[in-house]
């Protein structure tokens, strides 16, 4: 899903790794065990979105991360 949102492997995957995190560390506000993928999912989006905006906003004033040799 990551991927598919942020199109680029590096970013989702920290992304996704973000995501996991935040999920572990607060796996005792889920109400459900049953819905844990569907949680999951949910804060990975918005964490993609969270992304989005702030490369957004990075590019809008003209900083732009180095970019890393491949």
């Amino acid at each position: 899903m990551c991927l598919g949102m942020l199109g680029n492997v590096d970013d989702a995957e920290d992304v996704a790794q973000e995501a996991m995190l935040r999920g572990l560390l607060k796996i005792r506000k889920l109400d459900k065990a049953g819905h844990f993928e569907s949680w999951i999912l949910q804060i990975a989006r918005n964490l993609c979105i969270d992304f989005l905006r702030q490369r957004k906003r990075t590019k809008a004033i003209g900083i732009e991360q180095p970019k890393q040799p491949p």
